[in-house]
C-alpha cells in the first residue's frame, strides 16, 4: 500500500518553472505570454516528459535546437495559437525520431517553405496546420509545402487543415499520405471537394470531419472511401434538404458497410435525411441544431433497419419529445437538450426497454407528469439541468434503475413535501442541484433535512 501510495504521489508531482509547469509527464506552459521556446535541459527531468503544451503565448519563430533536452520515444508538441511564421532547419533536431504529434493551428504560416524542418519528424503520425495564412487550399500542392507532405507522408494517419482562406481543395497534397484514417477540414470558402478529392487514402480513412464550408451538397467523393466509420458533416448551412444526396454513400450502404457515426447538425435540413433508410449499421446519429420542429412518424421508417443506440436532437426548436424515435429497439441516449419542450406528458416518454441516458437540459420544462416515464426498466440517468423545474418530478418513482437525476441551474423547492422521497427510493440515487429555499445541495437536504420533517418521523 505505501509503495502504491508513493507512485501515485510521484506521478503527480508538480515542478514550476516561472510561468511554467510540469505536471506529471506534461510540460504545461500555454497562456503564459511568452515569446521564445523554453530551454528544456534546464527542466527537472526532461527525459519524462512526453507532451509539451505551449498554445496560445506570443512565439513568432522557433529557433535551431529549440527542443533539445526532450528524449521521451512518443513526445506531442502543441505550438497552436501563436505568431509563428518560420521554423528554422534544425529546430525539431533533438526530436526527429521522437515526434509523433505537432499541432501548429492558429499561427501565420504562409506555407511551409519557412517551415522545411517539419519534413525531417520520421515518426510524425498527427499534424495540424489549420487556420494559418496559407492563400489557398492550392498552397499545400506547390513547390516545397508539397514535399514536406511527401516527406512525412508515410506516417501521417491524422491531419487537420483548412482556414479562412482556402477555397480550393488540395489535389496533390494530401494523395501523399497512403495510411491517412482522419482527415479533419474546417472553413473557409471552399464550395466544391473534387471526386477524387481523396484519393490516395480512400481505402484507409476512417474518420471525416468537414465542417464551416460553403458547400451546398454533401461531396460525392465520400461514395469513394471504403472504410469510413465515423462522419461529421457539420456546420455547413448552405447544404440544406435537397443536398443530402444518396449517392454520396454509395459504398457505405450494404450490410457489411463499416459506417457507425453520422453527424449533420446545422445543415439546414428540416427533415431526416432518405438514404438514412439505407445506413443499415448506423449506431449514432446526430441531427442537431437543424430546424426539425417535429419529427414526422415517417423518420421511424428510415431507421428501422439501423441499430441506432445514440440519437442527438439538440437545439431542433422541438416542443416534445419525438415519441416516434422511442419505438427504435437500441436506443440507449437520447439527446433532446436546447429545445422548447415545456412539458412531458404520461405517454411522451414511456415504453422504451432499452434507453438509459434523457438529456432534457436547457428547455423551458415546467411540467412533468406524475405518469410519465413508465417503462422505462434501463434508465440511469436524467438531465434537466437549466429548465424551469421548480420541483423533484415524482415520476422518477418510475424510474427502477435510476441512478442520477440532474437538476442543477434549477430553482428546486426544498421543503416537506419532498418526504415522499423515501430511503428505499433515495438509495443508491445521486440528485444533483440546490436548493432555492434553503441554501443546501438538494442531496444533502434529502439526506438531512427530510428524515426529519414530522410525516418522516
Amino acid at each position: 500500500m505505501l509503495l502504491l501510495l508513493a507512485l501515485v504521489l510521484v506521478s503527480t508531482t508538480v515542478t514550476v518553472d516561472g510561468a511554467c509547469k510540469t505536471i506529471g509527464n506534461v510540460y504545461d506552459c500555454a497562456n503564459s505570454g511568452r515569446t521564445s521556446i523554453p530551454d528544456f535541459t534546464t527542466v527537472s527531468n526532461p527525459g519524462s516528459i512526453t507532451i509539451v503544451n505551449l498554445n496560445n503565448n506570443n512565439i513568432r519563430t522557433i529557433p535551431l535546437h529549440a527542443f533539445k533536452g526532450l528524449t521521451h520515444k512518443d513526445l506531442e508538441i502543441n505550438l497552436g495559437h501563436n505568431q509563428i511564421t518560420s521554423i528554422q532547419d534544425g529546430a525539431f533536431d533533438a526530436v526527429y525520431d521522437t515526434l509523433v504529434k505537432l499541432t501548429l493551428r492558429s499561427n501565420k504560416l504562409r506555407d511551409l517553405s519557412q517551415a522545411q524542418d517539419i519534413g525531417k519528424l520520421n515518426k510524425l503520425s498527427y499534424l495540424d496546420v489549420k487556420d494559418n495564412d496559407f492563400p489557398d487550399g492550392t498552397t499545400l500542392d506547390r513547390g516545397t509545402t508539397d514535399n514536406v507532405f511527401r516527406l512525412i507522408g508515410d506516417t501521417i494517419t491524422e491531419f487537420h487543415f483548412g482556414g479562412r482562406n482556402i477555397a480550393t481543395w488540395p489535389r496533390v497534397a494530401l494523395t501523399h499520405f497512403p495510411k491517412l484514417e482522419t482527415l479533419n477540414y474546417e472553413g473557409g470558402y471552399l464550395a466544391n471537394v473534387p471526386y477524387d478529392g481523396f484519393h490516395g487514402f480512400e481505402h484507409t480513412l476512417k474518420r471525416l470531419h468537414i465542417s464551416h464550408t460553403q458547400l451546398r451538397q454533401i461531396p460525392l467523393a465520400i461514395s469513394q472511401l471504403t472504410q469510413l466509420i465515423e462522419l461529421y458533416f457539420d456546420d455547413n448551412v448552405h447544404v440544406h434538404d435537397s443536398g443530402i444526396f444518396a449517392q454520396a454513400f454509395a459504398t457505405l450502404t450494404h450490410t457489411t458497410s463499416p459506417l457507425l457515426v453520422l453527424s449533420l447538425q446545422n445543415d439546414g435540413l428540416s427533415r431526416f435525411p432518405a438514404v438514412l433508410r439505407n445506413l443499415v449499421n448506423l449506431k449514432e446519429l446526430n441531427m442537431g441544431r437543424n430546424n426539425l420542429w417535429y419529427v414526422a412518424d415517417d423518420a421511424l421508417s428510415l431507421l428501422i433497419n439501423a441499430s441506432i443506440t445514440k440519437m442527438g436532437l439538440s437545439g431542433c426548436q422541438l416542443d416534445r419529445i419525438p415519441q416516434a424515435l422511442l419505438k427504435l429497439p437500441s436506443m440507449a441516449e437520447l439527446d433532446v437538450s436546447n429545445n422548447n419542450i415545456q412539458s412531458i406528458e404520461r405517454y411522451d416518454m414511456s415504453n422504451q426497454p432499452t434507453i438509459t441516458k434523457l438529456n432534457v437540459s436547457h428547455n423551458p420544462l415546467a411540467y412533468i407528469s406524475t405518469e410519465a416515464f413508465q417503462s422505462l426498466p434501463a434508465l440511469e440517468v436524467i438531465d434537466f439541468s437549466s429548465t424551469a423545474m421548480t420541483q423533484i418530478p415524482k415520476a422518477i418513482i418510475n424510474t427502477p434503475a435510476l441512478k442520477t437525476l440532474n437538476l442543477a441551474n434549477c430553482l428546486i423547492e426544498c421543503t416537506c413535501d419532498l418526504t415522499w422521497i423515501t430511503r428505499r427510493l433515495h438509495q443508491g440515487k445521486t440528485f444533483i442541484g440546490t436548493c432555492e429555499t434553503i441554501e443546501q445541495p438538494v442531496e444533502t437536504y434529502i439526506q438531512t433535512r427530510v428524515p426529519t420533517c414530522p410525516a418522516r418521523r
